[in-house]
């Protein structure tokens, strides 16, 4: 009797490692080990770029207004972490950038603005200058100023 308590245990507990082994469908739309993934795609780095400039990512997120309860991406220029934008799709324009090689960070933020852990960086260099004026850049890092 001892053997086949064994043998029906082994059977069972090889049945349980089979199904935590299994098929886990969010793995590969979050980068295969479950975390979250954002890349800019649009405009590549190292790319020469003129405004106003479409900043396009792809996320494994669902990106939405922070009143829905899902993520969102924060973007912000020139590791000026302080200063970003609320992101609540996959494009945005940028119009505000003087001529020069600029640092754009996308980072993946949860509605409640703590991060989801995923970022991506890029560099380009604007051959235009900013569309706005002295005035424009300067409203950038005015807190009241509505992004």
């Amino acid at each position: 009797m001892q053997k086949s308590f064994s043998l029906w245990t082994l059977i069972a507990l090889a049945g349980l490692v089979a199904a935590a082994c299994g098929d886990d469908s969010t793995a590969g739309a979050a980068g295969g080990d479950g975390e979250p993934t954002i890349s800019i795609v649009s405009p590549a780095d190292g790319d020469e770029v003129t405004l106003p400039l479409e900043v396009e990512v792809d996320t494994s997120a669902e990106i939405a207004p922070e009143e829905t309860g899902k993520d969102h991406w924060h973007l912000f220029v020139d590791g000026e972490e302080l200063e970003y934008t609320v992101e609540t799709s996959n494009e945005t324009m940028l119009d505000d950038l003087s001529p020069g090689e600029h640092t754009i960070n996308a980072t993946l933020q949860h509605a409640d603005h703590s991060s989801a852990g995923a970022s991506d960086e890029i560099t380009v260099i604007v051959t235009g200058g900013a569309t706005g004026g002295d005035d424009e850049e300067e409203s950038r890092t005015d807190p009241d100023y509505d992004y």
